[in-house]
């Protein structure tokens, strides 16, 4: 008789969804690994099941997971009901790109072909991400251009001084149509330096002693001394990183193809989803797709 095997687990085993999102893929891999024992198992109690994984196919599954977690959670972070303010977006993009980086070096030939692929893609959807999401990472008080610096010259150093002087140089840009705004009302220094100035000497927050920083609360509070920056950095951290809600993108099928209408064509219900993005001014909903290949 073949002993029971433990496994420590309650979670269960989880199907893919078939359109082959990478979260779903994920906790499915995930799943999984947890129970591979017990598939061992199983094919010792019944000679008929012949699908069992390999343990190289075991080892490919465990790398793929590894591979697909910072992906999964991008989505979260993006789809979810917490809405973060945009300084927690730049950490996870910036792994994103850093993980396919790394995995185009990689010697298994199907995660380097997944990354060819996924990098192509990354590019045409997050090509542009330095900037905003630099700027805002700036404005947090943990981090300024010093976690900058060192987050892009883990990508590539030769190119890291360039970056930040042209991010610099945008955020300076930037200001100075708040200060302008507020020219009548702006403080005006002994020194001669804005508010930027100061705010950039200062010694950044030592991110340890603040782990859940709430970074709004952080810039209200210092209204008084930076009040044009402080204008800034609200309007800034409160940019959602896409343009639709969650929601409407991921569940409109369900508004078109319902029990009144499920006769549709599929090309008749892709029709009516994007005449309902031109009415509604939607050019740019095709960069949640990037999340859900």
């Amino acid at each position: 008789m073949t002993p029971t095997v433990k496994l420590g687990t309650q979670v269960g085993l989880r199907l893919d969804v078939p359109v082959g999102r990478w979260n779903s893929t994920c906790i499915m891999l995930e799943s999984a690994l947890r129970y591979r024992r017990a598939f061992a198992s199983f094919t010792i109690r019944d000679r008929n099941y012949k699908c069992c994984p390999s343990n190289e196919e075991w080892k490919r599954a465990k790398k793929l997971c590894e591979f697909l977690k910072p992906f999964y959670k991008m989505t979260n972070l993006i789809l979810g009901t917490s809405y973060p303010t945009s300084n927690e977006y730049f950490m996870q993009v910036w792994k994103i790109e850093w993980l396919l980086r790394e995995t185009l070096k990689c010697d298994d030939p199907v995660l380097q072909n997944m990354a060819v692929l996924m990098m192509k893609k990354f590019g045409k959807y997050w090509s542009d991400y330095n900037v905003i999401l630099s700027i805002a990472m700036i404005l947090d008080p943990r981090m300024k251009l010093e976690a900058l610096r060192f987050y892009y010259s883990k990508l590539d150093a030769s190119t890291c001084d360039e970056k930040i002087n042209n991010i610099k140089e945008k955020m300076y840009k930037l200001f100075d149509e708040y200060e302008y705004i507020n020219y009548v009302s702006q403080n005006v220094n002994v020194n001669d330096k804005s508010e930027l100035d100061l705010y950039l000497a200062e010694t950044p927050l030592e991110p340890k002693f603040f782990p859940k920083l709430d970074i709004l609360s952080y810039w209200k509070d210092r209204q008084e001394r930076y009040p044009n920056l402080c204008r800034l950095s609200c309007e800034v951290l409160s940019i959602p990183i896409t343009i639709v809600a969650s929601e409407s993108t991921f569940s409109i099928g369900a508004h078109v193809l319902n029990k009144y209408h499920a006769s549709l064509l599929p090309s008749n219900v892709q029709t009516l989803i994007l005449t309902q993005n031109w009415i509604n001014g939607f050019e740019d909903i095709d960069r949640l797709n990037f999340f859900r290949d």
